[in-house]
């Protein structure tokens, strides 16, 4: 199983993006900022590592200068997630070593592709995990919805026994500010 290191400071995009790579058998780890996602990637040797380009304490190039200049990691895929696509940041980016970049919003499709694209091109000999374990992207997709649709149907079902039980008749007579 590959182990796949994201490097984001924004909360949002870390547990989206390791949710994803989680429900396609990807073992993941993250990191807030690039100073703790040197430390990991140094720790660790993950698979691959995919980096937002603008944090706090240490950019994205900072820390692909580092990830580059050691010999333990030097070799490991390193993809790039950015907002801004700017063409002198893919071109400085691509110079220093980066395998690839993904632009914010990214489709889940091409995130995946570009993770398995990566791992095979990678110094490391790793067997793709594949699309929800070999599905192809319909299918994928497909068993997602499944999987959320029984998540919510639980939670409906749930709520709708409380707001069953719930007496209304003591609430009629309160007033509700909002």
């Amino acid at each position: 199983m590959a182990q796949i290191l994201i490097i984001d400071d924004t909360n949002d995009h870390r547990d989206n993006i390791s949710e994803i790579l989680q429900l396609n058998n990807y073992t993941v780890s993250t990191a807030s900022n690039g100073r703790i996602g040197v430390e990991l990637a140094l720790q660790e040797i993950p698979d691959l590592i995919l980096c937002d380009v603008r944090m706090p304490e240490l950019d994205g190039f900072d820390v692909l200068d580092i990830i580059r200049n050691n010999h333990r990691t030097a070799n490991i895929p390193f993809v790039f997630l950015t907002a801004m696509a700017e063409k002198n940041d893919m071109a400085k980016g691509l110079d220093m070593g980066a395998s690839d970049f993904i632009t914010k919003p990214f489709d889940v499709i091409h995130l995946l592709r570009t993770v398995e694209e990566q791992l095979k091109k990678g110094s490391r000999k790793v067997k793709s995990t594949s699309l929800a374990g070999g599905a192809g992207p319909l299918e994928w997709l497909q068993n997602l919805a499944v999987r959320f649709d029984h998540r919510y149907s639980r939670q409906n079902t749930f709520l709708q026994k409380k707001q069953d039980s719930y007496d209304t008749s003591s609430v009629s007579n309160r007033i509700f500010l909002f």
